[in-house]
């Protein structure tokens, strides 16, 4: 229904996204950066490598986890719940001796839970982010968490039409 009604109003008035309230385009408007706060690269940079490497880190642990017996698609028989043990499991079980790195990472990602990866990693990007504003004193943790709850408003659709 909503779809149905933004495609109404974009053949009548040609507008793509429906026009915001006044307090919706102030909140969006609080996102500048704060004036005479110092602007580091390291901010940005920082939080969004975490992300990445979270996010890998996090699809190789669950698809490890995902190999072990009693698990679903549990289907290698391992000494220990070691990453080395499971990463020799799955060369000699499942893809044979021969079989090459890129192999093994390609059955490990193939078998991870990407939606609990990049859970972990986005709320590891955020903790830090929120941690490095905090630490700078670029703002107070609740102007810092009022600011991270504004930016993420428009990642979550609105639950009325």
């Amino acid at each position: 229904m909503v779809m149905y009604k933004a495609e109404i109003r974009t053949r009548k008035t040609g507008e793509v996204s429906r026009k915001m309230s006044a307090t919706e385009e102030s909140d969006l408007e609080d996102l500048d950066p704060v004036q005479g706060a110092p602007l580091k690269w390291y901010n940005a940079v920082i939080p969004v490598s975490l992300v990445i490497l979270m996010t890998l880190f996090g699809m190789l642990d669950t698809g490890n986890y995902r190999h072990l017996p009693g698990t679903a698609g549990g289907n290698i028989d391992v000494a220990s719940q070691s990453w080395g043990d499971i990463w020799r499991g799955t060369t000699y079980q499942l893809l044979g001796a021969d079989s090459g790195f890129f192999m093994k990472i390609g059955k490990l990602i193939g078998n991870s839970d990407s939606y609990t990866a990049l859970l972990w990693a986005s709320l590891s990007g955020v903790a830090v982010a929120v941690a490095l504003t905090i630490g700078a004193r670029i703002m107070k943790l609740a102007e810092t968490i009022s600011t991270m709850i504004t930016g993420l408003l428009p990642c979550c659709p609105p639950c009325s039409s």
